[in-house]
């Protein structure tokens, strides 16, 4: 029985060397088609880009910066008036900052705030009593 153990043995390594010298030997083909990478691995150089023939148009330079008006912070006290967009075909008048301290034209009161939701304390849950066996649960 050992005699064949050692013969078993002998004949699986000998397969498994001449498929592991099979798989190296074999050269792999190179993909026929489309040139996944066209890169030249002979002289390290890429494929020629498809540039324009004639030089286009230079772009125009950009237009210097000319600075507005400094920022100014708002004064306190001013109130707030609300932005209302002008009508189509009315024209341009200049915004007039309002002057200090005089109050703004109210507009209508904030709505009555909705009733609140009465409290309710918590009331434990009733404890569990068990049922008398033999009983049916109530369930189908």
């Amino acid at each position: 029985m050992a005699r064949f153990q050692v013969i078993a043995v002998a004949i699986f390594i000998t397969i498994m060397l001449l498929l592991s010298i099979g798989m190296s030997t074999a050269i792999p083909k190179p993909i026929q088609g489309r040139k996944l990478f066209q890169y030249n691995f002979n002289n390290g150089t890429y494929p020629p880009m498809n540039m324009p023939t004639t030089p286009g148009t230079p772009p125009t330079p950009a237009t210097p910066y000319t600075p507005g008006t400094p920022y100014t912070p708002c004064t306190p006290g001013t109130p707030y008036t609300p932005y209302t967009p002008a009508t189509p075909g009315t024209p341009y008048t200049p915004y007039t900052p309002a002057t200090p301290g005089t109050p703004g034209t109210p507009g209508t009161p904030a709505p009555a705030p909705a009733p609140a939701i009465p409290y309710t304390p918590y009331t434990p849950a009733t404890p569990y009593t068990p049922g008398t066996p033999g009983t049916p649960s109530g369930y189908p």
